[in-house]
């Protein structure tokens, strides 16, 4: 419509964007396993900090070999499992925890209430779970998988540090 020059343009200007998105995103994402070393819920080797240009390098390095790895499937692919990894953990995980709390501690002061409690968590429930289950075998195996790695590290620090489950605490909420 207006030629080859802004043709040439306006593809610079998507591909600067989209570099620039992804450095973004990269550098914000390797504060979330640095933050969690730092605060002594990961691993040693991530808290490590440059000692010239003060970024999370291991972090990042770590969140780069991820985002790597995931370069190797199909982006449909990666963003149905992304989508089920989010829902499966954090979603469904939180409406099951939020009904198990209010379950095991019925006393417990609460900002405000929920209006026809429980229905807005079943209603939310079943419509994750459809798009969970809607998402295809392959993304819920990968959500699962990395559920289930996920787990796995955690045990593992877990039984490291002499932290729950491993360890009885009195973990009561005042």
């Amino acid at each position: 419509l207006y030629g080859n020059t802004i043709a040439v343009i306006i593809t610079v200007l998507v591909a600067f964007t989209a570099y620039g998105s992804i450095y973004a995103l990269m550098m914000s994402y390797s504060r979330l396993p640095f933050a969690a070393a730092r605060d002594g819920f990961f691993f040693d080797w991530l808290k490590a900090v440059h000692p010239k240009k003060h970024f999370p390098h291991y972090s990042l390095l770590l969140v780069g070999g991820i985002t790597c790895i995931a370069t190797l499937f199909n982006l449909d692919f990666i963003i149905a499992a992304t989508l089920s990894s989010r829902i499966l953990i954090q979603f469904l995980g939180q409406i099951i925890g939020l009904t198990l709390l209010r379950k095991s501690e019925p006393d417990l002061k609460r900002p405000f209430k929920m209006w026809l409690y429980p229905l807005p968590s079943i209603v939310a429930f079943i419509g994750f779970a459809f798009i969970f289950v809607s998402s295809g075998i392959e993304a819920i195996s990968l959500g699962l998988v990395w559920l289930i790695t996920g787990v796995g590290f955690f045990l593992y620090w877990a039984k490291k540090n002499d932290e729950w489950p491993f360890k009885e605490n009195d973990y009561s909420i005042e």
